[in-house]
């Protein structure tokens, strides 16, 4: 049951009738049974599947990416799979192999940061005009649902409900109504995601004014708590 063994030669030889000993110096042997190769793929997307290979892993060694545990299957001493974690806004983080006997580095993980499709990808409408919006993201929503964080730098000009995907769904439909004439974004995010910025105009008489919206205001877009939310079943 020992890892490392100190060695040393010894080689007995003769001279005519002298007898000799001769003695080298000490060795140390490490006896390698348990290693990491590396990851099938150093990056990926969260909520994805990745295989570690190696040699020596046991039931009940897992992963951890940016001191986020990982859920981890024991497929054979020479395999393990791990879900990548959802992690805000992605990058590389230094990934371990956690065991009871003992960690191992594993180097740098990227998580890839995930992507909101939307569509419409501008909006143009007029005031009290209602518009559906599709909101689309590349992998089904956790277990507790995927809140969507919509602001606007016009929010006097957009009315809008709260909107969330479903648990297990990739997409929903929500209505956007036009509220004063303006001329801005949309800034749709959710943990994980990279922000997509959807230009909006929404129209009115001509002797009204025009909201012209800067920068990427905090101003919450949800203005209007009655108006209507279409969950795709």
């Amino acid at each position: 049951n020992q890892h490392v063994l100190n060695y040393h030669y010894e080689v007995d030889y003769r001279i005519g009738k002298n007898k000799r000993t001769v003695k080298s110096q000490n060795f140390k042997l490490n006896i390698v049974n348990r290693y990491v190769v590396g990851f099938e793929c150093n990056r990926g997307k969260p909520y994805s599947k990745i295989s570690l290979l190696g040699r020596g892993f046991i039931d009940g060694d897992h992963v951890v990416i940016g001191g986020c545990p990982c859920e981890t299957t024991f497929v054979s001493p020479n395999v393990l799979t791990f879900i990548v974690p959802f992690i805000e806004n992605g990058g590389s983080y230094k990934a371990i192999l956690d065991s009871e006997n003992g960690d191992i580095g594993l180097g740098e993980f990227l998580v890839d940061p995930l992507m909101i499709t939307v569509s419409p990808a501008e909006i143009d409408l007029s005031t009290q005009d209602k518009q559906v919006l599709t909101i689309s993201i590349d992998i089904d929503a956790p277990e507790a649902g995927l809140p969507l964080d919509i602001t606007t730098n016009i929010p006097d000009s957009v009315i809008m409900h709260e909107v969330s995907i479903r648990p297990g769904m990739r997409f929903v439909r929500a209505v956007i109504e036009g509220g004063v004439p303006g001329k801005g974004s949309l800034f749709i995010s959710a943990p994980g995601f990279s922000e997509r910025v959807v230009p909006i105009t929404v129209r009115g008489d001509d002797n009204l004014i025009e909201i012209e919206g800067v920068g990427n205001s905090e101003y919450s877009s949800l203005t209007d708590l009655n108006n209507g939310v279409i969950l795709e079943e």
